[in-house]
């Protein structure tokens, strides 16, 4: 007979210990399945492939860093919820968590680019642009310093779009280029994701909205690049 998520909750009866991986598969499986979402979008959201899910959702054991590959790709708060101890959620707990995910969160589509390419795309948005920088998998220190290069290399060029011409912005693409080239021999990729909405603020005198291109840079593992991100739906005033 299958255990049931309440049943096991009520036999732990509130203690708090760590997670089985059969318990950490149920848990993966029925949160996935509440988004609506395939093993392949939880595999893209997370930077993990697709047999690692299938494999964690069939109970068998599973790595500290997969574990937290899965928290990120749920965009949980806390990165070792699978690690932690902790007592097993109830079906309301999950619906509660569920609700809170499709509030606070969207998704949209991610795909790896050139510098060309993402230059252009963001040349090309309307209104103004924002960029926000984010990751879906662990880089180490070399890596993070060239994703941090390649940011602020892509806002200087921001500051250019309006007066710049198409060809010398191919020209910053192609220096662009180098600097993913450098993250690709570490084992990762430069993404995007764009987000087109449209902003206001109190404190504008005028209070119409203005439309707004924000995209996302994401860096992820170049043999499998994230195609979705779930960002946070409210914009931060950072932008």
């Amino acid at each position: 007979m299958t255990m049931t998520m309440t049943d096991t909750a009520r036999e732990m009866n509130g203690t708090l210990r760590p997670l089985t991986p059969e318990e950490i598969g149920a848990l993966v499986r029925t949160v996935r399945t509440m988004q609506g979402w395939t093993q392949e979008t939880l595999a893209q959201l997370s930077g993990l492939q697709t047999r690692t899910i299938q494999r964690v959702e069939q109970g068998q054991p599973s790595s500290l860093d997969t574990r937290r590959a899965l928290a990120r790709g749920f965009s949980l708060d806390d990165i070792d919820y699978f690690n932690a101890l902790r007592s097993f959620p109830t079906e309301e707990e999950l619906q509660k968590q569920k609700e809170a995910f499709e509030r606070d969160y969207l998704l949209f589509d991610a795909r790896a680019v050139d510098g060309r390419q993402l230059l252009a795309l963001m040349q090309d948005g309307p209104g103004f642009g924002a960029i926000c920088t984010m990751s879906v998998a662990e880089l180490p220190r070399a890596a993070q310093d060239v994703f941090a290069a390649i940011a602020d290399f892509v806002r200087d060029c921001m500051d250019v779009f309006d007066v710049a011409s198409r060809t010398e912005i191919l020209g910053y693409g192609d220096t662009l280029d180098k600097s993913i080239a450098e993250l690709k021999s570490a084992g990762f990729c430069l993404c995007a994701a764009f987000r087109n909405t449209k902003l206001t603020n109190k404190s504008w005198a005028d209070q119409t909205p203005l439309p707004c291109l924000i995209t996302y840079l994401l860096a992820g593992p170049k043999d499998q690049p994230p195609a979705k991100v779930a960002v946070a739906r409210k914009i931060s005033g950072a932008f």
